[in-house]
């Protein structure tokens, strides 16, 4: 399986198109100008440093934007394209573990790069950010992990790397006033095909469940009282949405499709083309929703989720495609009240 690069330069690119795709939030062109501009005193000023392979990694090149609900990180040195970049879920100061991205690519020229992830896409190491000062726009913080090569069908592949000791200290650019100092909405995390979808924005709603044929509340006969339904829907580049429902119950792991939903939309501008998790000839099951924790006092709910949904034809009724997601994570995602 073949990971996409997280190398600096191509995490800096994804994000000018995730930011020009998103019609709430542009990004500043002259953003874009000094992140490729070597005359850019974010591109030198402060530090950026780890350890590997029994020396210390130096940056000569260092860039940070916090922007859209994510902190970008990166340092470069030499000629050859040689990098470090991180991504993180978050805009606040704090530990990154699951909601962490680090990669290391060692050369412009390899296909493949280092990354904390492994084959099943679990996450390892951890970033802390313990600074962002919004006065001198410097953030701070610290981070090690251990690379896993991205190439994960070579019999051969090169041992995987501790990096150790990791430290930054690096200007930073934005297009929000200040970061969030307290998001609610917590990380909505799921590999699709075994791409990483990390939510950018996440609506979570805790409601009444309705019967469809009577149009009221459907009631819990062990309670007499209404069931209460959940829906948390994920969305990453203002694109692409995945959606995970369910009626709660004394259980915490609903099957799909006969105790939940799972829904993936590519392409938010046609809503028509939904992946479904349901296999439309069976009722087998092809996926669940496993929920952790619920704290319904300060209304956040953790859990995980997995699932194979579909794209049918309407016309003829049958299947056309089907997508995989898997290690699919909620974390303390804050649900409103409907």
């Amino acid at each position: 399986m073949k990971l996409y690069k997280i190398a600096i330069g191509f995490v800096f690119f994804f994000t000018a198109f995730m930011f020009n795709s998103c019609e709430t939030e542009p990004i500043d062109p002259a953003v874009l100008d000094n992140i490729n501009n070597p005359e850019n005193p974010n591109n030198t000023a402060g530090f950026f440093k780890v350890d590997f392979n029994g020396g210390t990694y130096v940056a000569t090149t260092r860039t940070a934007i916090i922007d859209n609900g994510v902190i970008l990180i990166g340092g470069s040195r030499g000629n050859n394209g040689e990098n470090i970049g991180i991504i993180l879920d978050g805009t606040t100061t704090g530990n990154y573990t699951e909601s962490a991205i680090i990669s290391y690519n060692p050369s412009a020229a390899s296909e493949f790069d280092y990354v904390n992830l492994d084959a099943d896409f679990i996450s390892n190491g951890i970033v802390v950010i313990t600074e962002i000062n919004t006065t001198t726009k410097i953030i701070s913080g610290t981070f090690n992990f251990t690379g896993n090569w991205s190439d994960y069908d070579d019999a051969n592949a090169p041992t995987s790397i501790a990096f150790t000791n990791g430290s930054f200290s690096i200007p930073y650019t934005t297009n929000s006033p200040d970061p969030d100092p307290d998001p609610l909405q917590g990380t909505f995390t799921v590999a699709i095909d075994e791409v990483p979808f990390v939510a950018n924005s996440i609506i979570a709603v805790q409601s009444e469940a309705i019967d469809p044929a009577t149009n009221l509340p459907l009631i819990n006969p062990e309670t007499n009282l209404p069931f209460v339904s959940y829906s948390i829907a994920g969305k990453y580049n203002e694109t692409k949405i995945v959606t995970i429902q369910f009626i709660e119950t004394s259980e915490n792991v609903y099957d799909i499709p006969d105790g939940g939903l799972i829904t993936y939309i590519p392409n938010a501008l046609n809503p028509a083309e939904t992946f479904v998790g349901n296999n439309f000839s069976t009722l087998e099951t092809v996926g669940n929703i496993t929920i952790t924790s619920n704290n319904t006092t300060t209304r956040k709910i953790s859990g995980t989720f997995k699932c194979i949904v579909s794209l049918i034809d309407f016309n003829t009724g049958e299947v056309t495609a089907t997508k995989q997601l898997t290690n699919g994570v909620l974390t303390d995602v804050y649900y409103t009240i409907d």
